[in-house]
């Protein structure tokens, strides 16, 4: 849309690339102010399906060739923590890298085709758990409730880079008595 234009680095989160946080204060100020009223024009983004090609490009053996991580950073909002944003760590004292917002939940199934290859973190589906799990769990029989839960133990991780709760949640919440 021509009136997202004026924030297109704010969608592609480049526009803070190269700016001295602690030189440039009131620029990075002005910077996120500008991006905040760009923030609907996310909406407006269609991320690209994947190339025929990706299994190949990506294959492993090459996926730190620039042609996939080319790919991979077109649609690095499906998986932020694989793509933390770059020159946010100076100023969080945890050294911990700030992450873009995940746009995941909007392009689920494009999202989920680009996991294999270039989410970091990918983990495949859960497997559904036991049917009698609540009771395993309920019985206090820890050693058959652990060993059945240890297959869903990143659903509940508090670490983002951990969790696997934003692509499994609906497997992650028939683990509940874990």
């Amino acid at each position: 849309s021509p009136m997202c234009e004026p924030g297109i680095c704010c969608l592609e989160n480049n526009c803070f690339e190269g700016i001295d946080v602690e030189i440039n204060q009131q620029t990075m100020w002005t910077l996120e102010q500008r991006c905040a009223m760009f923030e609907p024009c996310k909406n407006l983004i269609q991320l690209p399906l994947p190339p025929a090609n990706i299994s190949d490009t990506c294959d492993g053996s090459n996926s730190e060739s620039n042609e996939c991580s080319n790919i991979c950073s077109s649609i690095s909002c499906c998986f932020p923590s694989s793509f933390p944003l770059s020159g946010d760590s100076s100023n969080n004292d945890d050294e911990t890298p700030k992450l873009q917002e995940s746009c995941y939940s909007y392009f689920e199934d494009t999202c989920k085709a680009y996991a294999p290859y270039c989410d970091l973190y990918y983990t495949p589906p859960l497997p559904p758990p036991p049917s009698d799990l609540s009771s395993l769990c309920a019985l206090g029989s820890d050693t058959f409730c652990n060993e059945a839960c240890k297959v869903a133990k990143c659903c509940f991780e508090a670490d983002p880079l951990e969790s696997c709760l934003d692509y499994n949640e609906e497997m992650c919440g028939k683990y509940y008595p874990c």
